[in-house]
């Protein structure tokens, strides 16, 4: 977003003094090491410039490489593991915390935490892009229907849909309809968690 563009939800302009943040001075949100902008409702808060996703102290941070903060949609780079126990990657091959090896996007060796498994102990859980867990289970999360993805703050949704009060994901941006991600509408501006 260029500098001086409008950035969604209220959150003023894209800040040239901070490239990649929203809003200005020292109320500017969403860039490297700035606070996550407020999301809307139950959608997680979020950060504006690429490759950042909101981190356990509410900052704006590099995600998806090892020991970083997880990106949004518990997504890790280059098969790395999500531990829900601290929203943290665990590089593919590198030791998920007292549940042995992360490989291919699961621990134990790859036995636990991807879709379809069983969820890891220890509060680990689903360790998988787009998984969730039910029922000490790890199901898809994210789509169409689908619940909600956990965040760091709040729940994720994929491109297009927001998480409503159901924890589902359902369509958004459109007249009466849940805010998009990032207090996206297609049309005027989001006001709570509704568009106009």
């Amino acid at each position: 977003m260029p500098p001086d563009a409008g950035c969604a939800g209220g959150l003023g302009t894209c800040s040239a003094a901070n490239p990649g943040s929203c809003g200005t001075g020292g109320n500017s949100c969403g860039g490297s090491g700035r606070q996550c902008c407020p999301g809307n409702g139950n959608s997680n808060d979020f950060c504006t410039a690429s490759g950042l996703a909101c981190g356990n102290g509410g900052q704006c941070s590099t995600c998806g490489g090892s020991g970083q903060v997880c990106c949004d949609g518990n997504v890790c780079n280059a098969g790395g593991c999500c531990n829900a126990n601290n929203n943290t990657c665990v590089a593919n091959t590198g030791t998920c915390a007292g549940q042995g090896v992360c490989l291919g996007g699961g621990c134990q060796g790859g036995t636990c935490g991807k879709l379809g498994q069983p969820s890891c102990g220890g509060g680990v859980n689903c360790t998988a892009p787009y998984t969730t867990r039910l029922n000490n289970a790890c199901v898809p999360c994210g789509g169409t229907g689908e619940r909600c993805c956990p965040a760091t703050q709040g729940s994720y949704c994929g491109p297009y849909l927001a998480c409503n009060g159901a924890n589902a994901c359902v369509s958004c941006g459109g007249t009466g309809q849940p805010c998009c991600f990032g207090r996206f509408c297609n049309a005027g501006a989001c006001a709570g968690n509704a568009c106009p």
